[in-house]
């Protein structure tokens, strides 16, 4: 897989996304609340998270380009069965605020205590080491964080596995906006899949008590 390519393209697409954003706006008029007083009365243009007047146009390119290289991995992840387990040890192992040490994992422990990993469902095993873990963020400048409250916070806010608000819309050039990314999350904070992932396993857990799809 050329994942250099396929982030090339993602960027392209999303850059289209932004043009014909900026194209829809001019052609509605000056006057009209899709218009460009629409756009300039709030500050704000593509979906309200895209600050316009402040910001250069390297910083929105940069920001495009966080925002593509974070979607296309999540894509990646999802069709290769990787999911988030949550609250799945105690954050009091040796790693960063206690997560799990190694170079070869995705954890992360928040200030709440609460330990996030990602990890991957294969042939009904699953798998919590990768070789190239420690790549994710010199090489994409992307982290473990990022995944895994991305998806925690969409999936918490609206209640479902892999929501994705921006199917068919114009992408915000914003990392930061909701749901970015949104890898589905098996709240193993939850009695009953813990119950579950102490009789059958963690996947089987997640995946009949959890319902998580595709793992």
């Amino acid at each position: 897989m050329d994942v250099q390519y396929l982030l090339s393209k993602a960027q392209k697409q999303v850059q289209a996304q932004l043009s014909n954003s900026m194209n829809r706006t001019i052609s509605e008029g000056i006057s009209t609340d899709k218009g460009l007083y629409g756009v300039l009365k709030g500050g704000v243009f593509l979906n309200d998270q895209f600050v316009t007047a402040e910001r250069s146009e390297d910083e929105i390119k940069a920001a495009i380009s966080v925002v593509a290289r974070a979607r296309l991995l999540a894509a990646v992840w999802k069709a290769t069965n990787h999911f988030i387990i949550r609250g799945y040890k105690p954050c009091t192992q040796d790693g960063p605020n206690g997560a799990l040490p190694d170079d070869d994992v995705f954890s992360y422990c928040s200030p709440d205590g609460i330990m996030m990993n990602v990890v991957q469902s294969h042939r009904g095993k699953l798998l919590q080491k990768f070789p190239s873990a420690h790549l994710l963020s010199p090489k994409y400048n992307l982290t473990t964080q990022y995944f895994v409250e991305q998806s925690w916070n969409c999936q918490d806010k609206y209640g479902s596995y892999n929501y994705d608000p921006y199917k068919g819309k114009a992408l915000p050039a914003n990392p930061d906006a909701e749901c970015i990314v949104s890898l589905a999350v098996c709240d193993m904070t939850r009695k009953d899949i813990q119950k579950m992932a102490k009789k059958k396993g963690i996947v089987k857990a997640c995946r009949e008590v959890g319902g998580l799809p595709k793992i």
